[in-house]
C-alpha cells in the first residue's frame, strides 16, 4: 500500500496554558492508501488536535508532517488550503450543510470553489447523492432531512472532490444506533470499493470496534 501520510515525532503546545501544556506528544504514525483506522481515547486525549493536525486546520509545534511525500511545515495558507481541498474530505458531527442550500447544492459546493464548470459540478453531485442513497431527496433542505440523511448528504460533499483521505470527526455521535451503523457501513463500502482511505474519531465501542485499526490516545500520546 502507497504511503499517503506520515508523522514524525509530532508535538502541540498552546502557550498560555499552566506549563504551556502539551496536547500532543512523540505522535509518528504513517496511514496508507485504503486503510480504515479509528482514532479512540477519553476526553481531552488529544483526539480533535491530531485531527485537525492531519486536516491541514493546524499546524503542530515541533516534528514534521509529510502528506502524499510532501514536507508540509513551510507551506503558507494558501498552500495548505490548496492541498486541503485536493487530498482531505471532512465529515462532521453536525453535519455543518448550508441551510439555504437544498442537498444537490451544498454537494456540489466544494466544486464550485475549484471553479469547476456549474453543469459537470451538478452531474457529479447527481452521482454521488445516487451514490450515498440519496437522490430522491437532492432538492430537499437540511431542516427538511433527517439527522442520518444530512450525513449521508455531508459525506457525499466529502466525496465531491475525490479526495485520498476522508477525516471523520465523531460522525455518528448525533445519530441514533442504527443510523450510526448506516453511516459507518456507507463508509466502509466506500472505503472497499473506492480504495478511500478513512481515518475516524470516535468513543464508541460500537463503532471504533469495526475498524481494523484502532489507535488510542491517552495524555497526548499514542498508547502501545
Amino acid at each position: 500500500m502507497s504511503l499517503l501520510i506520515r508523522l514524525d515525532n509530532i508535538e502541540k503546545h498552546y502557550p498560555g496554558t499552566v506549563l504551556n501544556a502539551a496536547v500532543l506528544q512523540g505522535i509518528t504514525l504513517s496511514i496508507h492508501k485504503g486503510e480504515n483506522i479509528a482514532v479512540t481515547g477519553p476526553s481531552g486525549s488529544g483526539k480533535s488536535t491530531l485531527m485537525n493536525i492531519l486536516g491541514l486546520l493546524d499546524q503542530p509545534s515541533a516534528g514534521h508532517y509529510h502528506l502524499l511525500g510532501e514536507k508540509i511545515s513551510g507551506l503558507t495558507a494558501d498552500e495548505l488550503a490548496f492541498r486541503r481541498n485536493r487530498t482531505l474530505g471532512f465529515v462532521f458531527q453536525s453535519f455543518f450543510l448550508l441551510p439555504r442550500l437544498n442537498a444537490i447544492e451544498n454537494v456540489m459546493l466544494p466544486l464550485l470553489y475549484r471553479r469547476i464548470k456549474k453543469s459537470i459540478a451538478r452531474e457529479r453531485a447527481c452521482e454521488l447523492l445516487d451514490q450515498t442513497g440519496m437522490q430522491q431527496w437532492s432538492h430537499h433542505t437540511p431542516d427538511q432531512l433527517s439527522g442520518g440523511q444530512q450525513q449521508r448528504v455531508a459525506i457525499a460533499r466529502a466525496l465531491s472532490g475525490k479526495p485520498d483521505i476522508i477525516l471523520a470527526d465523531e460522525p455518528t455521535g448525533a445519530l441514533d444506533s442504527e443510523n450510526s451503523q448506516k453511516i459507518i457501513d456507507l463508509l466502509f463500502e466506500l472505503n472497499r470499493t473506492q480504495q478511500t482511505t478513512l481515518v475516524v474519531i470516535s468513543h464508541d465501542p460500537a463503532v471504533y470496534s469495526r475498524f481494523s485499526r484502532i489507535i488510542q490516545l491517552r495524555d497526548g500520546k499514542i498508547l502501545p
